[in-house]
């Protein structure tokens, strides 16, 4: 039983370092971006005065056309610069989100927040990445199933009196028995796969939270419910 025990813990002490790494990568790459954004205000603030004086130009001259061209050069290009960040008040919860956004963009997949997290969130910053990392991967592998002009993935967050709720909707392409939920895995490696649901249960449920999941042919729902 002991030997039994002490396995357990050294999958769960293993499983639980690869996560840490995995949040670590995730936060260097979100602070890379940050900065590369700081990067680039300060490029255009520097030629920004220069911008203006060939806008100006265009108008004093009555050329408005060329003014709306150079215009929209410039938002295009501001456009192109600048990677967007979302943010719900948390740094390492953003730093998943926007790990989630840039394969959003690729697959094609609508994307949504709404609301933020409160800041005297009484909740671990490994248990809230393993929650929203979960969340997002699972919506995204839902969503890979669709047809592309269906894809969508909506997260909101909100405080009511003493409850925050998360709640993450996404398209999906059939009925899901949600009873079996963390319990079975639809990938190949079933192995080492269907882990990231236990592991979500699991963190919400260390902060008593609770967890609730509803399901049509078109729409997969997660509710997450905590008693601030």
């Amino acid at each position: 039983i002991g030997s039994v025990v002490l396995d357990i813990f050294r999958k769960k002490y293993k499983e639980e370092s690869i996560l840490k790494e995995q949040y670590l990568q995730i936060s260097r790459n979100y602070v890379k971006t940050v900065r590369d954004n700081a990067k680039e205000t300060r490029k255009i603030r520097h030629d920004i005065q220069n911008h203006m004086n060939i806008l100006s130009y265009h108008l004093d001259n009555g050329e408005y056309q060329k003014a709306r061209t150079y215009l929209g050069e410039m938002q295009s290009h501001m456009e192109q610069a600048f990677k967007k960040t979302i943010s719900v008040n948390h740094e390492l919860v953003d730093a998943v989100l926007f790990q989630a956004q840039l394969e959003m963009e690729k697959q094609k997949i609508r994307w949504e927040v709404e609301g933020a997290l409160p800041q005297d969130l009484p909740i671990g910053d490994f248990d809230l990445c393993t929650i929203f990392s979960n969340l997002l991967s699972n919506s995204l592998e839902a969503c890979m199933k669709v047809e592309e002009e269906q894809r969508y993935i909506h997260l909101e967050i909100r405080r009511l009196e003493d409850e925050l709720v998360i709640e993450m909707a996404n398209s999906c392409d059939h009925l899901v028995d949600v009873g079996k939920l963390g319990g079975v895995t639809s990938k190949k490696d079933s192995e080492n796969h269907g882990y990231g649901i236990l592991n979500m249960k699991d963190a919400i449920h260390k902060n008593q939270g609770d967890i609730l999941f509803e399901s049509t042919e078109e729409e997969f729902v997660v509710r997450i419910l905590f008693h601030l």
